[in-house]
């Protein structure tokens, strides 16, 4: 009996100290440096991305970060077409690092409509860095001529426009947009392949750019452009699950931020 009771308590020990390594090993991950990519946050256009990313806890492992590479491939992510190249140089400082590439302004270049393009950022530190935490890949798709902003720009920056009256032409800062967001109100699955989604409607805006794909990422996502504060979507792929978003474009046609993400399961 003695030696039963002895066995339970070495196990529950044991236990004990296997949940405590895995807490500290979690800790340690959260807390160690990487560069994460910040999808949701890139702007694409039909010959412009502007793209995003974010360093974390580098100054707390003493790394001094002194630029950022960025190289944009043409194709596939499997090809090593290089399109262009920069270095941009890091100004910021701190345990979090915003990242930003605009391949028109920083680059000097055009992309092509309808085309596959895909990205690579590399930290340049005082010191050797492990790639695998301080470099990041990812591909996007350019959109068809004609789509997409017409000024790539956030819709919480101040930009500078041109306002005209019948009198006279004047230059004045102004905020890009009022409009932070739309809300999605409703998702629902039919049984004809398809979803019916409701967002709210926006005093003010033009159209809705709504994004469906069936992963959290949004990888190879498609996109339509509507009007209407409803939408049907068909010939989706029963059994499967599908993510959607929607953003606004108000009257200085500027897009907000994504929406909140909406999860439909359509039944076979």
């Amino acid at each position: 009996m003695k030696v039963k009771k002895a066995k339970v308590k070495f196990i529950i020990m044991l236990t004990m100290m296997i949940l405590s390594l895995g807490i500290t090993f979690k800790v340690m991950a959260l807390q160690s440096p990487n560069l994460m990519l910040s999808g949701s946050e890139n702007v694409i256009t039909d010959n412009n991305a502007i793209l995003h990313a974010t360093l974390y806890n580098a100054q707390a492992e003493g790394i001094n970060v002194k630029a950022f590479k960025w190289t944009i491939y043409k194709g596939k992510i499997s090809n090593n077409i290089v399109v262009k190249s920069i270095e941009k140089v890091n100004t910021a400082a701190g345990n979090k690092i915003e990242i930003e590439c605009n391949v028109n302004k920083d680059m000097g270049i055009k992309l092509e409509p309808n085309t596959e393009y895909w990205y690579e950022i590399v930290t340049i530190a005082d010191k050797d860095l492990n790639m695998q935490l301080f470099s990041q890949s990812h591909y996007f798709t350019t959109l068809a001529e004609g789509q997409g902003p017409k000024e790539s720009t956030s819709v919480a920056e101040t930009s500078t426009v041109q306002i005209t009256t019948s009198q006279e032409t004047s230059t004045t800062k102004i905020k890009a947009s009022k409009i932070t967001s739309v809300k999605v109100k409703k998702a629902k699955g039919t049984s004809k392949k398809s979803v019916l989604i409701k967002f709210k409607k926006v005093n003010g805006a033009k159209k809705y750019k709504l994004q469906y794909a069936n992963n959290k990422k949004f990888k190879k996502a498609k996109t339509k452009v509507v009007k209407n504060n409803t939408y049907l979507i068909k010939k989706l792929k029963s059994g499967k699950a599908y993510y959607l978003r929607v953003r606004v474009n108000g009257a200085d046609d500027n897009w907000s931020k994504w929406s909140n993400v909406k999860r439909v399961f359509i039944k076979k």
